[in-house]
């Protein structure tokens, strides 16, 4: 089970609101209060309600993938990558792609942060696959990434094109994204025009480095120079950080 460390800042919400954000339910806030992993805030403050900037409460992070429906059409594939829990505003969606042989835009990298060719002057800013525009007029897509990627057949010369994604759901926490729930996915496309699925599995570790990497550095490492940082999440060592009545008061 994964946790996520946040940093109490000032005039911070109430603690119910800031688990709301990370996709609880409000009434989730006791059990995670009282959870052992927060047993340094509950011994420093007692209440909530006490907490102070500088304080850090871990927030279980057990969201994930419950389903990678996809669908072949002419020249590429259509892909729903769903998960659970709430919509959360520290929730999002980040996607790293390999465009193979047949990379477009104004810039021509073979890897890059997907939307590769930013669709959104803020997206430039920001590594998230849905701008914050997109997102405010279809709030469900905190909870599913939709992504139809095509191709115009190959030429002989250029052979089949194997384009491929990484996608994670994302939890962020200031300018901090922690990726978890990585799939692997994509298609094939030969000159003849015909298209092979790749349905989602999960990715590697080699995988998750390396889309961790081109997180940092496309684009000419423009999302690093803005302050964003990317990590793997904090593994809870004893595996049962979860929402569950028995473990509460547990030291």
């Amino acid at each position: 089970m994964f946790y996520e460390d946040v940093t109490i800042t000032a005039g911070h919400p109430t603690l119910d609101k800031i688990v709301w954000r990370y996709g609880h339910k409000t009434t989730d806030a006791e059990s995670i209060w009282n959870h052992r992993r927060n047993i340094e805030i509950r011994m420093l403050r007692s209440r909530p309600e006490k907490m102070q900037p500088g304080d850090v409460l871990h927030i279980p992070i057990p969201w994930r993938v419950v389903s990678t429906p996809m669908f072949t059409h002419a020249s590429g594939v259509d892909i729903h990558i769903n998960r659970n829990g709430g919509r959360g505003l520290q929730l999002r969606f980040v996607q790293t792609v390999n465009r193979d042989n047949q990379p477009f835009g104004p810039r021509l990298d073979r890897f890059c942060t997907d939307p590769c060719a930013a669709d959104d002057p803020v997206n430039a800013n920001e590594p998230f696959y849905r701008t914050k525009a997109e997102i405010k007029t279809t709030p469900g897509w905190r909870k599913q990434l939709w992504d139809q990627p095509s191709r115009g057949n190959p030429t002989a010369a250029q052979g089949t094109t194997r384009w491929r994604a990484v996608t994670s759901i994302a939890c962020v926490t200031a300018k901090r994204i922690t990726v978890f729930e990585t799939k692997v996915w994509g298609f094939n496309l030969t000159p003849a025009g015909v298209v092979t699925p790749i349905h989602a599995r999960n990715a590697v570790a080699a995988e998750i480095e390396g889309h961790l990497n081109l997180l940092r550095n496309s684009a000419g490492g423009n999302f690093t120079r803005l302050g964003w940082t990317f990590r793997t999440p904090p593994i809870d060592p004893i595996g049962d950080f979860n929402i569950n009545p028995a473990l509460q008061n547990m030291a």
